[in-house]
């Protein structure tokens, strides 16, 4: 079904439209204006952790091209950390393996996303001292590293 157009060229809908819109703000207004209790408001709501508990400022970031869910993050003072879900969930990848938990690089390798270098060391010290431990590898997607 075609819209109609009114005497001005506008469609024949957008009357429809404004009234909607009309209501909608009187009953916005009215919820806005009515005194409730902070505490009724904000029961439904939760905190919850969007990253790693622990970590630090984050120093690298890498991604695997094929899996866009999947990417890692290394972190000044908190090691390495793996994704795979979009960020929602963490796990650590460098707390058995690494010597340092000071990461200032991160790769994944174009021809193979299962092999991961990781240098350790940051451009950037703050007021701690965090030392360096060389360069890793990872070839099994980080579960273990040499």
């Amino acid at each position: 079904m075609a819209l109609g157009r009114g005497s001005m060229g506008v469609p024949a809908r957008r009357p429809r439209a404004v009234t909607l819109l009309a209501c909608l703000s009187l009953t916005c207004s009215a919820a806005v204006g009515a005194s409730l209790p902070l505490t009724q408001l904000t029961s439904a709501l939760h905190w919850r952790s969007v990253g790693p508990y622990t970590g630090g400022r984050v120093t690298a970031v890498a991604g695997i091209a094929a899996e866009p869910y999947a990417f890692f993050m290394g972190t000044a003072g908190g090691g390495v950390w793996k994704s795979t879900d979009y960020g929602y969930r963490w796990k650590n990848l460098s707390d058995k393996d690494f010597k340092s938990n000071n990461i200032g690089a991160l790769a994944v390798a174009p021809s193979n996303p299962k092999i991961i270098y990781v240098g350790t060391g940051d451009s950037a010290p703050r007021n701690t001292v965090l030392t360096e431990a060389g360069m890793y590898r990872s070839a099994d997607g980080g579960a273990t590293a040499a």
